[in-house]
């Protein structure tokens, strides 16, 4: 069998395998033919076979601030204070007359390109803008999305990316974007725009697709596993906090990319959509913070982590109240605060691994890929990096996952071995117990054979002396009665302390018949037995119960009364019950007996009771009421019958 420390180098490998092999794909799916880039508005792809890679149109623009320009405009030259700004960025980082353009506001993007074959049909893929365009190719419109204005009523944000095709009308043609924003704190084209053929661009698409479908469904089965254990093992936090990160990298997947969210809800709300961004935004190093501290535990993390779960509360708050240009203004300092609470995390990994903590080198490691990712994400927000993948924080959040998951399961499986090892302790430490348990009852029981009250046995030779002259053949009757009721109760050869029923029965009715003759008048028995039943109990089980309802309870009344001895089959059990109409007992008086602590104990109640629970798991029920009598119930599965 493999050794832990060797199953995690080959899973540490396994992964730096798996990182290699996705910067690879990643590379060779998202590389672009780019060697023609816009420059002052113009982009030159004639020299370019198109037919060999898509290529992006990151590069410089035309730019016509506080205009909504049409390709009629541009042939009449309309269009005034042309800027050449760099696409994709917000217009909040462009400058006019010296002075930072507003988030709010609405803009027209040109770009004129030249291409080699005007009879190939084109394809482009458009990214979400901020908050609302038109795309034109000369003079025709290819695609838009949420309400184009020029001022906030009359504007709609709208959010999802669109892939269209498109036949060039010449060599030459002009790409013109009408942009608005009146809801986000910046506006414009903040994602770059592919340009290539159907099948490029539908490849880039799938990648997407397939990017996100991988990671959400990954990240789905990685959650309800974990939530099982959570289910399961509800103090294991570990588990809790896995399965939370797992569903907000879900949320937060299907809101980038392909924006699965919006296929599958198409009413959402353009609010509800950017407050779920920001929120999980927040929550997203928190929880990290928590799932990490919950394995390297650290006491003087009580603190930071109360802060950390008081600002996301706070900021969610915040973002569910105020309006969405207020709290989108503040992305650069939620991702700050979000990558050092991710370098507290992988702070207190570090501390793990220099614990030399279980695993703590391989979460070390997707930590700083955690860490990385978040810096690039930044940049690409900031519009310094660019390429079609997006964020990346999904592919190393979910490398960082795998691996802890891989930890989290061998706490379990070390959890489990433990507990295996205790229940196999557990379970000798039973048998002993069992064991000593038998040999105390046999003890017992061998006492309790021997507890024949001398008093019964006098006044019992009393009563058959009296009768041997008055009445031979009822002296006859009571002799056997007697060897039947001496003969039950000094059943020595029966070691295994079990006898068949109808013995107990006639042990019982060999005693009840010599303390009527006894008690002229005052006693009176009645029996409700089915014969039919055949079952095995233990030895002097149902005639101390008998002594006891006739000792303590009948002939303490003046007047006698009666006993009932009942045995009936049910459903799923066979009942013995011993019934008088004596002067009953309380409550107290019954936990006394049961425990042991009271001046009278019963006749081996106590010892009837934990013999019962031995063999059929439960004991005696007694219940009874001051001066009118008790009730003593035995019940026996119907498998022992």
């Amino acid at each position: 069998m493999i050794k832990l420390g060797k199953k995690r180098t080959i899973f540490a490998v396994a992964i730096c395998i798996l990182l290699i092999i996705t910067v690879l794909f990643l590379h060779a799916i998202t590389s672009t033919n780019d060697i023609s880039k816009p420059v002052k508005g113009n982009i030159n792809l004639s020299s370019l076979d198109l037919k060999k890679g898509k290529t992006s149109l990151a590069g410089e623009w035309e730019f016509y601030w506080k205009q909504l320009l049409t390709y009629s405009d541009f042939q009449s030259g309309r269009g005034v204070d042309k800027q050449f700004v760099y696409v994709p960025k917000t217009w909040n980082a462009y400058k006019q007359h010296e002075k930072s353009l507003p988030g709010y506001g609405y803009a027209t993007y040109r770009l004129k390109v030249t291409i080699d074959d005007p009879d190939q049909p084109l394809s482009l893929r458009i990214d979400t803008m901020s908050t609302a365009y038109r795309f034109y190719i000369d003079d025709k419109e290819i695609a838009s999305n949420g309400q184009l204005g020029v001022e906030k009523p009359s504007s709609k944000p709208g959010y999802r990316p669109v892939v269209v095709d498109f036949n060039p009308p010449g060599n030459t043609f002009d790409m013109i974007v009408q942009v608005s924003n009146f809801t986000y704190a910046r506006g414009g084209i903040w994602y770059e725009i592919n340009l290539g053929t159907h099948a490029q661009i539908e490849a880039l698409n799938k990648m997407i697709i397939y990017k996100d479908a991988m990671l959400i469904g990954g990240l789905l089965i990685m959650a309800l596993y974990y939530l099982s254990f959570y289910i399961v093992l509800q103090k294991d936090k570990t588990s809790l906090y896995f399965m939370l990160l797992c569903f907000i990298f879900i949320i937060r997947t299907s809101l980038y990319g392909d924006v699965m969210l919006v296929d599958l809800f198409q009413n959402i709300p353009y609010g509800v959509l950017i407050f779920l961004t920001y929120a999980t935004l927040y929550w997203i190093p928190i929880v990290l913070f928590l799932m990490v501290d919950s394995i390297y535990e650290n006491s003087f993390a009580f603190n930071i982590r109360k802060a950390f779960v008081s600002y996301g509360l706070v900021a969610t708050l915040l973002t569910a109240f105020l309006p969405i240009s207020t709290y989108t203004a503040f992305v650069s300092l939620i991702e700050i605060i979000g990558i050092v609470i991710v370098a507290f995390s992988v702070g207190m990994i570090a501390r793990g691994y220099r614990r030399n903590e279980r695993g703590a080198g391989l979460i070390l490691l997707t930590g700083f890929l955690i860490l990385m990712a978040g810096v690039h994400d930044i940049l690409y927000q900031a519009n310094v990096i660019h390429h079609a993948f997006g964020e990346m924080a999904s592919v190393s959040i979910f490398l960082f996952m795998l691996s802890f998951s891989f930890i989290i399961a061998s706490r379990l499986s070390n959890a489990y071995d433990k507990e295996k090892i205790l229940t196999l302790q557990l379970g000798e430490s039973l048998v002993k117990e069992k064991a000593a348990n038998e040999e105390m009852i046999k003890s017992e029981l061998a006492f309790l054979k021997a507890q024949i009250k001398p008093h019964f046995l006098y006044n019992s030779l009393s009563v058959i002396t009296a009768l041997s002259t008055k009445d031979p053949q009822r002296t006859k009757n009571l002799l056997y009665n007697l060897s039947d009721y001496l003969r039950g109760s000094f059943n020595f050869e029966n070691y295994n302390g079990i006898t068949p029923i109808e013995d107990e029965i006639t042990t019982i009715k060999a005693y009840l018949s010599i303390e009527k003759e006894r008690f002229q008048g005052k006693l009176n028995v009645i029996y409700d037995i089915d014969d039919t039943i055949e079952l095995l109990i233990p030895l002097l089980t149902v005639q101390p119960l008998v002594e006891n309802a006739l000792r303590h309870g009948i002939l303490k009344k003046s007047e006698g009364g009666t006993v009932w001895i009942s045995m009936q089959r049910g459903s799923a059990c066979t009942e013995i019950q011993v019934r008088d109409n004596g002067v009953g007992m309380s409550q107290d008086k019954i936990e006394e007996i049961f425990s042991g602590t009271g001046a009278v104990t019963g006749v081996g109640l106590k010892n009837i009771h934990r013999r019962l629970i031995l063999h059929y798991g439960r004991g005696l029920e007694i219940s009874s009421r001051e001066g009118h009598g008790t009730t003593v119930t035995i019940t026996i599965p119907e498998h022992e019958v």
